[in-house]
């Protein structure tokens, strides 16, 4: 809990009788509202909401022709960039990919998977 406090204001409000949602404020533009049901997805918020409360936040549906080409742009900067921690953050923390005989799963294995093929790729002349 530490260290969602560290990202913002955490606030409350009544919605009904008796029942009262607890809300973490942080970040500028519009409003977004990310629901978490278990305690990882609230453990997942608190590594991708730095990035959503930037200014410069992802694009989010419903999306227009130039919002669409906006995302696919900063997707493929993300891959351009080689780092594999900000790769991952793109996809859920229980992901499988599929790499010819490889089976990634959750982001750690992720990185370590995209680590260890773009340094091969690297060392390649």
């Amino acid at each position: 809990m530490e260290e969602i406090n560290k990202l913002g204001e955490i606030l409350k409000v009544e919605v009904n009788e008796g029942v009262t949602l607890r809300y973490l404020k942080a970040g500028k533009g519009a409003p977004l509202i990310l629901l978490h049901t278990i305690r990882t997805q609230l453990d997942y918020f608190q590594e991708v909401i730095p990035t959503l409360a930037t200014e410069k936040r992802p694009p989010l549906p419903p999306f227009t022709r130039e919002m669409a080409i906006q995302k696919i742009r900063m997707a493929e900067d993300g891959w351009n960039s080689r780092d594999p921690q900000r790769v991952s953050l793109v996809y859920t923390p229980d992901s499988q990919w599929r790499n010819r005989a490889e089976f990634p799963k959750g982001r750690e294995e992720i990185v370590e998977f995209l680590t260890r093929k773009w340094a091969k790729s690297t060392n390649t002349v």
